[in-house]
């Protein structure tokens, strides 16, 4: 790009990072500032390098590898080495790490909130989020996963985040394992004002199916 950046905008991996991330720089564009002032970075490794180029947008790709997706000791060793990571509870590090890096007021943190892991159970990320500070800018991604059944149940588990949920992943709605009424009715009570992405495998006829996603969608809502 010829001139300064107005704003550098990021994510990358799968689509589901990549698209919000678009989004927010059309947003800025729709504002009234011209494409070329919209800096996006990622890796060359991502669907970013698919996604981006033709949006228009000056990109600049990385030859990194992101942080894995997992609160394990070696993740917390890479960034504190001195700590003695064998003794003392992860979450802490997590939480530091957290409060260390944190990110301005008028941006927001996403912090998975649910996995296959303990660690990324519910009750971990409340540690978590409390050991941080709870900056106003740090939210939970709630991932819709079986876990969320678990520590008390669902009903205790999205209390215990409620205040601080900033998006929601959503699987195939279809599956009947998961509550998906009563998740959507919490939202909808708490006139919850973030994203709900649907993270669903691939369709050759992507369109039908995302209709049938929104249809299901509204029907838990009872529209």
């Amino acid at each position: 790009m010829s001139g300064p950046a107005f704003a550098v905008v990021t994510g990358g991996g799968t689509a589901g990072h990549v698209v919000p991330a678009l989004a927010v720089a059309e947003g800025l564009v729709d504002h009234g500032h011209a494409v070329e002032e919209i800096l996006y970075v990622g890796s060359e490794r991502g669907m970013e390098t698919r996604l981006v180029p033709p949006s228009g947008h000056p990109s600049t790709f990385l030859d990194v590898v992101g942080v894995q997706r997992r609160f394990d000791r070696a993740n917390a060793s890479n960034w504190d080495p001195t700590v003695d990571i064998e003794r003392s509870p992860l979450w802490l590090y997590c939480g530091k790490a957290v409060r260390i890096f944190r990110c301005p007021a008028d941006l927001s943190t996403i912090v998975p909130s649910s996995g296959t892991s303990k660690g990324q159970r519910v009750p971990r990320i409340r540690k978590i989020f409390d050991y941080a500070g709870n900056h106003p800018s740090l939210r939970a991604c709630w991932n819709s996963n079986q876990t969320d059944l678990l520590d008390g149940g669902f009903d205790a588990n999205f209390q215990n985040l409620k205040s601080q949920i900033g998006q929601i992943h959503m699987r195939d709605l279809m599956l009947e394992e998961y509550p998906w009424r009563k998740l959507i009715s919490n939202l909808a009570e708490m006139k919850f004002q973030g994203y709900c992405f649907a993270e669903i495998p691939e369709s050759n006829d992507p369109v039908r199916v995302l209709k049938y996603f929104r249809g299901m969608f509204r029907a838990y809502q009872n529209l």
